[in-house]
């Protein structure tokens, strides 16, 4: 495995056009939905990422009668399958890597319990490794813990129409991101569901189960758009066109648009796809809240800082919770580049005017994929860039680096 990629820049043309990859959030959701319901339906571009590819080996696995299901570092199928396992009420272990294992499940874990579930930890309370022991699930009147991931919340949503009654769920401390709460609410309406969406964070799901037969077709992954926004503001006048990228998508991570117009980048839209150019001109300070939107942060944040804009940065709450510490990852790798950044831990990022980045720099991963994402395209503005763990894409976006040397620039692997 090759473990450290180097990037050399080379000139980009002045037109490029990619194909993102397809959905995993949605690729995710269907999966498990398309189970809820019977196999009675088709998924069509399902998504190519690590992610996804751990799903379905973890559904198959389970219907084969497994009496351990591992699901890697795939956070997404860990907490869609532990509210699935426990409607199951089947023994099975559920566990992970090393680093899933330190991402906590308790609020998900707690809520089950509450419902009637049987989960015991196995190692350290609050973590994977988990064992379901049988237990009946009820619906009513239940509350869950909503501020560390919103799929914990769309975990139970989807087993919802299943259940001996109807739910009505209170989101408490709610912080969580809501689009992907609203994504996997019309996810689960076009499949044949009922789910409202009420104020005061409340949710309604009847346990009429899903009625859905016929194609349902994955659409391309907004937050694999993240680097080729991220060049855009590095690149000036190169014209991005992302194919397939639906600008009405309830996808969170069109957010995209409103941050990086802020950096100069413009938006117009076709029935293929979005173009992206630049104008090279930016606002001198930015101000803006991630809480909807945690995954593009990373994105956002550094190229403000390689422009040289002021930046103060909230919402980042949930980063913590992600494949590392994002927040600190983040914050290491942008001091390691001469950015000096404060405010308060794990909440907010702030930093002044930056001058210059230097002309080639090493770029630390921590096993996470959006690290690499978001800090590659700075390469736009560097002699060279070394990429540690360059593999971690794999699990969002495997074509990245294949993308990247299409537009001509040069990569070298090593061991």
């Amino acid at each position: 495995m090759m473990n450290r990629l180097i990037l050399t820049y080379r000139p980009i043309p002045s037109e490029v056009s990619i194909q993102l990859p397809y959905s995993k959030s949605i690729s995710n959701r269907l999966l498990m939905l398309r189970m809820l319901a019977g196999n009675t339906f088709e998924i069509e571009h399902l998504s190519d990422a690590d992610d996804t590819r751990i799903m379905e080996e973890a559904i198959r696995n389970y219907e084969q009668g497994f009496d351990v299901i591992d699901v890697g570092e795939a956070g997404t199928a860990a907490r869609f399958l532990t509210a699935y396992f426990a409607l199951k009420a089947k023994p099975v272990i559920l566990t992970g890597s090393s680093s899933l294992l330190k991402r906590p499940i308790s609020p998900l874990v707690d809520t089950l319990r509450s419902m009637g579930a049987m989960i015991e930890y196995l190692d350290t309370p609050e973590y994977l490794p988990l064992q379901f022991k049988g237990g009946r699930l009820h619906g009513g009147d239940i509350r869950i813990n909503a501020d560390i991931s919103s799929q914990f919340v769309s975990a139970l949503l989807m087993i919802a129409p299943l259940l001996p009654q109807s739910l009505n769920l209170q989101l408490v401390n709610q912080e969580v991101s809501m689009p992907y709460i609203d994504l996997t609410i019309h996810l689960m309406n076009i499949c044949g569901a009922r789910v409202t969406r009420l104020q005061n964070n409340f949710i309604q799901v009847d346990n009429s189960g899903y009625n859905f037969s016929g194609v349902i077709s994955v659409e391309p992954d907004w937050s694999a758009a993240a680097p080729w926004f991220a060049m855009s503001a590095l690149q000036p006048y190169t014209s991005f066109f992302l194919q397939g990228l639906d600008i009405n998508s309830l996808q969170a991570d069109k957010s995209l648009i409103d941050a990086f117009k802020l950096m100069g980048v413009s938006v117009s839209a076709s029935t293929e796809g979005i173009f992206l150019k630049s104008s090279g001109a930016t606002v001198q300070e930015i101000q803006f809240d991630f809480r909807n939107c945690p995954d593009i942060a990373q994105s956002v944040i550094v190229v403000a800082s390689a422009l040289g804009i002021r930046g103060m940065f909230t919402g980042l709450n949930t980063l913590q919770f992600k494949e590392t510490d994002r927040y600190t990852a983040l914050k290491e790798q942008l001091s390691r580049l001469g950015v000096n950044c404060a405010g308060k831990p794990h909440e907010e990022l702030i930093f002044g005017h930056h001058a210059s980045f230097p002309s080639s720099a090493t770029i630390f991963t921590y096993h996470d994929h959006r690290m690499a994402l978001a800090f590659a395209p700075l390469v736009c503005i560097m002699d060279s860039l070394t990429i540690i763990e360059p593999q971690v894409v794999n699990k969002s976006y495997p074509s990245f680096w294949k993308h990247l040397e299409q537009i001509g620039l040069s990569l070298e692997y090593f061991d």
